[in-house]
């Protein structure tokens, strides 16, 4: 059984690190990546990494597990002065809190990879755009390949409606939007 301890105080600094200032947009953050790398745990998100040191560590792999979850840590802080995570059947247990997750039982510079190409991973960024018609922020892409100016097109104020490449939520008026 998977067993990692550390300081409650070093556990919630690292959360405080990770944690966006809204807690809805916590619930939503994804998942959280808990590893071990030499002598340190490591807390990985989309695209922000931590670390800190533990007392004792019986840690062969990583846990993936919802950030909303964990996040709840900054609500209501441990009671006990050291924490201990756990990995049982699917559940990870965090001092008295337990939770679905998954584990992934792996050596070292396995869970290193893991955590570095989470860290690494792509976003994907939705970019709205202003509509040119009822001038709210409703713009998407209609389609996200087609970003750029066809070759061959007239002027823009010469396209039909079939050319376009942006479409508003809002009111539905579409237009095409020309790449820099």
């Amino acid at each position: 059984m998977p067993l990692l301890k550390l300081t409650a105080a070093h556990l919630i600094a690292s959360l405080k690190r990770l944690a966006p200032k809204r807690v809805m947009v916590a619930m939503k953050s994804g998942e959280i990546y808990i590893g071990k790398l030499d002598n340190e745990v490591v807390f990985s998100l989309i695209g922000a990494q931590t670390r800190c040191p533990f007392i004792e560590c019986d840690w062969d792999g990583f846990a993936v597990v919802k950030f909303g979850m964990v996040a709840s840590f900054l609500k209501a802080p441990p009671t006990k002065e050291t924490v201990l995570l756990s990995y049982s059947s699917g559940r990870l247990k965090i001092d008295t809190l337990s939770m679905t997750a998954k584990w992934v039982s792996a050596p070292d510079w396995i869970a290193t990879m893991a955590s570095e190409a989470h860290l690494m991973a792509d976003v994907e960024s939705k970019t709205l755009l202003y509509c040119p018609r009822c001038g709210k922020c409703k713009g998407e892409p209609v389609d996200p390949i087609a970003r750029q100016w066809p070759a061959g097109l007239p002027v823009a104020s010469q396209l039909k409606s079939d050319h376009a490449n942006m479409e508003c939520t809002a009111c539905k008026h579409k237009w095409c939007e020309v790449a820099n």
